[in-house]
């Protein structure tokens, strides 16, 4: 063979090696499904810009007594005027994800943010630990205007605050716990 030429074969397949991955990309993204709707690894919707809420004070189910929110990871729940079954529910979901943390579980609250007060009594037991804000007290305005201005807030949806109270994820009310799982255990992972 003619050194010329392959000189040029070779040429030619250094080429190749740099431009057809390059085509490959560009025909996938373009003209197949190939991670089509991927919005990225986590399971709810982030936030965009995270909205500053700040320590919140708050109080605890089972005694009442007087807390801060905003310096742990934190699951913020809405419900209307009454503890019904959808409440319960709710309660019962902010538990669950808590506990399914395991060793982690020190590094989240729960709150529940409630437009009226509530008897709590019948769930004090069941739900120790839970925080609530009632639309009496002192910092509820602070946390309803700071939830109002995200444009997509919806009372049924679960949020997600970060240790230094920023609202920063938002999943429907029909989210898979597994998933609120792992986005949650992803970040404390990465908060180290």
């Amino acid at each position: 063979m003619n050194p010329i030429i392959k000189n040029r074969l070779i040429l030619i397949g250094i080429i190749m090696l740099f431009v057809t991955p390059i085509i490959a990309s560009w025909y996938l993204v373009f003209f197949t499904d190939y991670q089509r709707n991927n919005q990225g690894v986590h399971h709810g919707m982030l936030v965009d810009p995270v909205i500053k809420v700040g320590d919140v004070e708050v109080k605890t189910l089972e005694d009442d007594s007087l807390t801060q929110v905003g310096t742990r990871w934190t699951w913020v729940f809405f419900v209307e005027d009454r503890c019904d079954e959808a409440c319960s529910k709710k309660l019962y979901k902010a538990r669950q994800l808590r506990l399914a943390l395991g060793k982690e579980i020190d590094k989240i609250d729960r709150l529940l943010v409630t437009k009226s007060k509530i008897d709590w009594s019948p769930f004090s037991e069941a739900y120790a630990g839970q925080k609530i804000l009632e639309s009496g007290m002192q910092d509820y305005e602070v946390l309803m205007n700071a939830f109002g201005s995200h444009k997509q807030f919806n009372p049924n949806s679960i949020y997600l605050m970060d240790p230094y109270g920023f609202l920063m994820m938002q999943y429907s009310a029909d989210a898979e716990p597994k998933g609120m799982i792992r986005d949650l255990e992803r970040l404390i992972r990465n908060a180290r």
